[in-house]
């Protein structure tokens, strides 16, 4: 995820990445990098558009702790290992990103 996001930035390994670099990105494109981790993602304060597809993310609660995504922002997590049956963690989470105004695409 680090990876990505300083790919998004322009940033070298190791490089400072500042809150308001964090504040400015809106768009994140970290499609089949093989994230299995979300934490930290909750620091982009303006997201609209990340998109997460093709990746090993198994746990999207950080996403829900991102007070910054809401309405008319898209999250696609579409071929992760997300547990979509029943009444799963991933689904209650996606249910409350939902909630929110956030378009998640699944499938």
């Amino acid at each position: 995820l680090e990876a990505a996001i300083r790919d998004a930035l322009g940033k070298w390994p190791g490089e400072e990445i500042t809150v308001a670099e964090l504040a400015e990105l809106t768009e994140l494109g970290a499609s089949g990098r093989g994230i299995a981790d979300l934490s930290g993602i909750e620091h982009l304060y303006n997201p609209l558009e990340l998109d997460l597809r093709g990746n090993q993310i198994s746990d999207i609660s950080p996403l829900v702790e991102n007070s910054g995504l809401g309405e008319g922002d898209t999250v696609d997590l579409y071929s992760n290992r997300l547990d979509l049956s029943g009444n799963s963690g991933d689904l209650e989470n996606i249910s409350k990103l939902e909630e929110r105004g956030v378009e998640v695409l699944i499938r």
